[in-house]
């Protein structure tokens, strides 16, 4: 967080793949030097999936030397990379985060939402691919690594395509309306969960249905 706190506001990149899901070690290498051709500030959770089914500790203790020893060396300050974990809504409601590289999981995508932060979409496996077609073509508040569209399940994403989608989303003027139609987002979700919103009423219905005597 002290990190963050010497960023210019909106400039940082967060990049977290959530609790469940990782990337192999080879994966982590082309988004290594996709984020740091893109030339952008980023703030990087990596870590071993708790199922561990997209790479191995061995692969992820590997990456890390690599990451640790050689790359951190070249950024001169420009990125910083927490190992195993990192306070997501902190970070994303911290006046310097400006985007958000995320594998669309739903907690992910709703805190980023809440944030008002525009999210770059890379899903992994199962529903991932749903959300992010949900945030880029539905809400327009992120866009796509890559085109998604018949893409399998923990298909490679290059160092180029990063590098080139990072840019779009942080320094374009396409990236600048998403990240406004995120914004507009938040307020939405503030006044559904306030006295009278949409979810403060289907939370009160819920809770009413639940204080009834069940019948036979």
């Amino acid at each position: 967080m002290r990190w963050l706190d010497t960023q210019a506001p909106a400039s940082v990149l967060y990049v977290s793949y959530g609790s469940m899901s990782s990337l192999s070690a080879t994966q982590i290498r082309e988004l290594a030097d996709g984020l740091e051709r893109s030339g952008q500030p980023f703030l990087w959770v990596l870590r071993v999936s708790d199922g561990a089914h997209l790479s191995t500790e061995a692969e992820f203790d590997l990456a890390c030397k690599f990451l640790e020893q050689e790359y951190t060396g070249r950024l001169g300050g420009r990125g910083f990379i927490a190992r195993n974990w990192a306070p997501q809504l902190d970070i994303l409601f911290h006046t310097s985060t400006g985007g958000f590289l995320t594998h669309c999981g739903w907690n992910s995508t709703m805190e980023s939402i809440s944030a008002g932060v525009g999210m770059l979409a890379w899903p992994l496996h199962t529903d991932q691919f749903a959300n992010a077609a949900l945030i880029t073509q539905e809400l327009k508040a992120g866009v796509e690594v890559k085109e998604w569209g018949n893409a399998e399940e923990n298909e490679e994403v290059s160092a180029d395509e990063v590098e080139k989608a990072v840019k779009r989303l942080m320094a374009s003027e396409e990236g600048m309306q998403v990240r406004k139609r995120a914004q507009e987002l938040r307020g939405e979700a503030r006044k559904a969960v306030g006295d009278g919103g949409s979810s403060w009423k289907d939370m009160g219905s819920l809770l009413h249905d639940f204080s009834q005597p069940f019948s036979d």
